[in-house]
Order: C-alpha cells, then sequence, then structure tokens
C-alpha cells in the first residue's frame, strides 16, 4: 500500500459476550462479536502518511483528508470515512466498544462525549452490545501470549 496516501482499515464489532464484570482479558474472554455486515462495522481506522493529510481540514477520528493522493481499502478501492463494502480478509481491527457492564457505565459512558456524538446511556449500550457470531480467532492466534 506504499504508493497510496493511507489505508482505511474496517473494523469488527465485539461485543460484552455476556460478561456483566470486566474480563480478565479482552482476547482470550470477548469472543463474541456482531455480524460483519452490521452497518456500525462500515467505519474504518487510517494508517495513513502524515505528510500527506491536511490537517485544516481534519474534522473526525474515522477521516483523513489527503493533499495528494487517496485512501484505500484493504481490496485497494478509495474510500473516505466508511466502506459500506466491507472487507476483511486481509487486515481488521477488533474493535472492544463495550467490554462489559462495568466497563461501560464506570469507564465508556463516564468519560466525555466529542462534539455531536450520541450519550452513552443505556440505549446505547443495547444498540452496541453485539453478540451473534462467536470468533475467537484472536485468541487463537494471540491467546496464549496474553496474561491474565
Amino acid at each position: 500500500y506504499e504508493e497510496f496516501s493511507g489505508l482505511a482499515v474496517n473494523w469488527t464489532s465485539f461485543g460484552t459476550s455476556g460478561h456483566v464484570r470486566r474480563p480478565p482479558t479482552q482476547v482470550n474472554h470477548l469472543l463474541w462479536r456482531g455480524e460483519q455486515n452490521w452497518d456500525w462495522n462500515c467505519y474504518v481506522k487510517s494508517v495513513v502518511r502524515p505528510e500527506r493529510v491536511d490537517l485544516d481540514k481534519l474534522y473526525d477520528v474515522h477521516h483523513f483528508p489527503c493533499r495528494e493522493g487517496v485512501t484505500v481499502d484493504e481490496n485497494r478501492r478509495q474510500v473516505q470515512w466508511m466502506c459500506h463494502d466491507i472487507s476483511t480478509e486481509t487486515i481488521r481491527i477488533n474493535h472492544y466498544l463495550l467490554r462489559s457492564w462495568q466497563d461501560f457505565w464506570e469507564v465508556k459512558a463516564a468519560r466525555p462525549r466529542y462534539n455531536g456524538a450520541v450519550p452513552c446511556d443505556e440505549n446505547y449500550f443495547n444498540r452496541y452490545d453485539r453478540n451473534e457470531v462467536y470468533d475467537d480467532e484472536i485468541s487463537r492466534r494471540f491467546g496464549k501470549t496474553v496474561e491474565p
């Protein structure tokens, strides 16, 4: 991807896997996620070449406007701040949005929200606690290296 200004990486959102209290590790205990085509997984995190980012036009943590070149997904398709054609075959980010009921209320809901963000309340928790698909890939690959 060296010829591009940025690489947009889709995330895969994991739910609480039923944990009320904070589990010992994310990698080995948060093994249930939402469906891959769930609309929330359209968002991306970007790996960019900082010298090509137009900081004057930066307005969101998911979008890095380029002064030159373009940002692409793993299939080399140009993207902005969302990928509606979600692809995670080569690279993905595991997004542990909630972790547990305890983490949600003690950490996420307690933090100030950025401008325009929806409040972290019970409706937020219920919308984003997605646990439809069992996915232990990261645990199988790296679980033995993670200490509780």
